[in-house]
Formats: C-alpha cells, sequence, structure tokens
C-alpha cells in the first residue's frame, strides 16, 4: 500500500499494524529502543509513533516539503532527533545566486522531553548586490 508507515512480524511474516502517511520521495524513519519511531513525511509533517502498536504519540507540520531522514542522537543524557526539510534550489543551477527560495532549507531538532512550541520560521536572507563580489564571510558560508 503507498502512502503509509507499516510494521511487520518477520518470523510470523504478518503486518502488525499500519497507519496513513508517508510514501513519495522523501522523507523515513528512524526507530529507537525505547519503542519509538520517528517518522518525517514529505508533506512537512514530523511525527513520533510507538513501535509496538503504531500509536502516535506526537505529529507537527514543519511547514517544508523535501523532508530528509531523521537522526537520533544524545548529548549529554538527552536524546534528540534531527532531521532537513526544505528544496533549495534545483539542480540546474550554476554558480552563485541570490534569487528568492520558495522553500528554503531548514534544520529542525527536537529534544525528545521538549516543551517548546515549533516557532514561525525566519525569512531568508535578503539578496546582496550581484554587482558586487562576495565579502569573506560571505565566502565561508558557502
Amino acid at each position: 500500500m503507498r502512502g503509509a508507515l507499516e510494521a511487520w512480524d518477520p518470523v510470523n511474516q504478518k503486518l502488525v499494524w499500519r497507519i496513513d502517511g508517508g510514501g513519495g520521495i522523501g522523507g523515513g524513519t528512524a526507530a529507537t529502543a525505547g519503542n519509538l519511531v520517528f517518522q518525517v513525511i514529505n508533506d512537512g509533517r514530523f511525527r513520533g509513533v510507538t513501535a509496538d502498536k503504531g500509536e502516535i504519540l506526537y505529529e507537527v507540520q514543519t511547514g517544508r516539503t523535501g523532508m530528509a531522514p531523521p537522526i537520533t542522537y544524545e548529548v549529554d543524557g538527552t536524546q534528540y532527533v534531527a532531521f532537513q526539510g526544505g528544496l533549495g534550489r534545483p539542480a540546474a543551477t550554476v554558480g552563485p545566486n541570490d534569487a528568492k527560495i520558495d522553500n528554503p532549507p531548514m534544520m529542525f531538532v527536537f529534544a525528545l522531553d521538549g516543551k517548546a512550541a515549533l516557532p514561525t520560521p525566519a525569512p531568508p536572507p535578503a539578496p546582496r548586490n550581484n554587482n558586487q563580489p562576495p565579502t569573506a564571510p560571505e565566502l565561508q558560508q558557502r
């Protein structure tokens, strides 16, 4: 079935649970030893699901499409989930281009015990004057 996240019992070769959402290009999942599956869906949704029952514990719309698979890591006893969303520039773009990006890439990082709301994304930086050479800080950012 397209457009779903499914869990299978490999021993009994049976479907354990299925929830709508997913499929297409982009997104992905990461599972933890703590019975969690993190799913990033190409329409911009991020959610946490129980691995054993498929119960959605958390879901948020990030406002980005073109989602990368999530990763999870721990720092000083806090577990984080991170992924990138946004399309950026077309692959055919050659050389510097300061044109406005409608869906700029953005890195999302969530703490498992975090309580803060997802902030409104900042607008992309203003384009620079293309008649002037880039400054040293601009070169370092590329």
